[in-house]
Formats: C-alpha cells, sequence, structure tokens
C-alpha cells in the first residue's frame, strides 16, 4: 500500500525496463516530471543492433527531428561495441513518449534492450 497521496512520478514503456521513483512530495514530482523546470537529467542504458557509426553519435549529441518532432540533444557515449550491435549510455532532459525509440528506429538501429539508469 501507498502512502496518501504518494504517486509514481514518470512512466516507463512496457518494453522497458530501470527506476521509478514514488513520492508524496508534489515539488519534487513535478521538478522530476518537467526537467526544465528541475533541469534534471534522466539517463539511458541501451542497447542496440545494427552498425553504430560515428555519424549517428554524432546525431544523438547534436538532436534530431522525426517525423516532424525535434528532440533535444543528449549526451552520448559508446559503451561496447561490436560489427551488428552496441550498448549506448544515453543522457537527456526531455522525456517525450517512446523518444529513444523512434530516434533510434530513425537512424536505422534497433532497440533489443532500453534501461533508465
Amino acid at each position: 500500500n501507498l502512502a496518501p497521496h504518494a504517486c509514481a512520478v514518470g512512466r516507463l514503456d512496457v518494453n522497458s525496463e530501470g527506476l521509478l521513483v514514488i513520492t508524496s512530495d508534489g515539488a519534487l514530482a513535478r521538478a522530476m516530471e518537467h526537467p526544465e523546470i528541475g533541469g534534471l537529467e534522466r539517463r539511458y542504458e541501451v542497447l542496440v543492433h545494427g552498425r553504430v557509426t560515428p555519424s549517428k553519435v554524432a546525431a544523438f549529441r547534436r538532436g534530431v527531428a522525426v517525423k516532424g518532432v525535434r528532440y533535444k540533444p543528449m549526451a552520448t557515449r559508446v559503451v561496447d561495441s561490436r560489427p551488428n550491435r552496441a550498448t549506448l549510455a544515453l543522457s537527456c532532459t526531455e522525456g517525450k513518449n517512446r523518444m529513444i525509440r523512434r530516434i533510434c528506429d530513425h537512424l536505422r538501429l534497433r532497440v533489443s534492450r532500453l534501461k533508465r539508469v
């Protein structure tokens, strides 16, 4: 049972895993849900299939527009890379619905694991 007025902050896609915060502090919840207010950063570990090239990493870092939606730049680091798969560490301040999956799809990378850390 949750404490009175406790709520989960944010959400995770059904195919994603990771941290979900539960709080009864409304100001904290608002700051976490709206990073532009609180300046909080979201960090992800993403396993992708496909070829991760320097130009694809640069696209994450400069920001990408997908189907008319502009996504802000993300700090991006290649943690592990093999010929047809890689693990990326991504850090961003926005949390649009299915953002990382849409950007990866646009860059021809298939997400097989997405974990918020």
